[in-house]
């Protein structure tokens, strides 16, 4: 059986009793974590093999939350995979996700882990500002050439990052801001640490999460 529940959720419990940052997460200001990566192909496929198994494969939860496939295509060219074995891209960026769908799964993260461990300290997973975005720049970690894959012109996430930095805001996919069709940060094209806009999913944009402790 596959167990759904990722690092961040299963060591989240303590977090919610310490100063600990939420996992995957690090210290931006005040109450506020944010993602030390963007949400990868990996946590997407997590989150919808909990989608398929608790609504089915035929729900809209399920069907409405899979990517475009001809945009997450054009990027890896190769198909949508649910499979979490023999997958190559994993710890790489999900893309052909839309603000509708990043924000469900945003919805979701913070359900299931207030749901799963109670406590007076609640987390509130969303996407970040653009002033939050700018504070993040500050913390990222240039220095990663030994994940970067010249087919993809792509970094790829480590399996287990420590330390108090960002990786990926410069490079990798640009990614959307708390405003629908507004994302921040470079991609693969386009380096400059600037807005960028969308209409719809794109193969240079992705996302990850502000966590929010009530």
């Amino acid at each position: 059986m596959i167990n759904l529940i990722s690092t961040w959720l299963i060591v989240v419990m303590f977090f919610l009793g310490s100063v600990k940052p939420p996992p995957g997460t690090v210290f931006l200001s005040d109450n506020l974590y944010i993602d030390q990566a963007e949400i990868s192909n990996f946590e997407w496929i997590e989150y919808l093999i909990w989608l398929k198994q608790e609504f089915g494969e035929n729900s809209n939860d399920f069907k409405n939350s899979i990517p475009d496939n001809e945009i997450w295509k054009n990027l890896y060219k190769t198909d949508f995979s649910f499979s979490l074995v023999n997958n190559n891209y994993l710890n790489y960026p999900v893309v052909g996700v839309s603000y509708d769908q990043a924000n469900n799964y945003c919805t979701w993260r913070s359900k299931l882990v207030n749901e799963k461990f109670k406590n007076d300290k609640k987390v509130n997973y969303r996407l970040p500002t653009k002033n939050e975005f700018e504070k993040a720049i500050k913390l990222e970690q240039l220095n990663i050439s030994k994940y970067y894959n010249e087919n993809l012109n792509l970094f790829k996430s480590p399996e287990k990052t420590k330390g108090n930095f960002l990786l990926f805001l410069s490079n990798n996919v640009s990614e959307m801001t708390i405003v629908k069709g507004e994302a921040f940060g470079g991609n693969f094209n386009d380096k400059s640490n600037s807005l960028k806009f969308y209409k719809s999913p794109e193969k240079w944009l992705g996302f990850r999460c502000i966590a929010e402790i009530e």
